[in-house]
């Protein structure tokens, strides 16, 4: 049973969920796909692909997420994620003791440093 339908920006949200992300589909989405009428924005929608495969029942899996996300709708918007990833996930080197504190960025905490109470924003080194 549907409970409501999947939006592309609307202009008035009905909730604060939104469907972001990477979406992994089947060859049989190109069934749908055929089916789909531009929106009014002139574009074929993802959303509405999504919808349409809910309606004919195909089997649709998702995750929660509680976490930053980007529209990734310019190229710009595309290299600001890719700085984001590479902050969080590349360089990163936690040895030292962090306690009620956010480390973000390209940091390194070596062993017998201590962060305490504190925001440590990368690019940092400190040994």
């Amino acid at each position: 049973m549907l409970l409501g339908r999947l939006a592309e920006k609307p202009k008035a949200p009905p909730s604060r969920y939104a469907l972001v992300g990477v979406y992994f589909f089947k060859p049989t989405v190109f069934d749908v796909i055929e089916d789909l009428k531009p929106s009014w924005r002139g574009e074929l929608e993802v959303t509405d692909a999504i919808q349409l495969m809910l309606e004919r029942g195909y089997e649709v899996g998702y995750e929660m997420l509680d976490c930053w996300w980007f529209d990734v709708g310019k190229s710009d918007d595309i290299l600001a994620v890719n700085a984001k990833i590479l902050d969080e996930r590349v360089g990163r080197r936690v040895e030292g003791e962090v306690k009620d504190s956010r480390i973000e960025g390209r940091v390194e905490v070596s062993k017998g440093t201590r962060v305490l109470n504190s925001v440590v924003r990368g690019s940092v080194n400190h040994r």
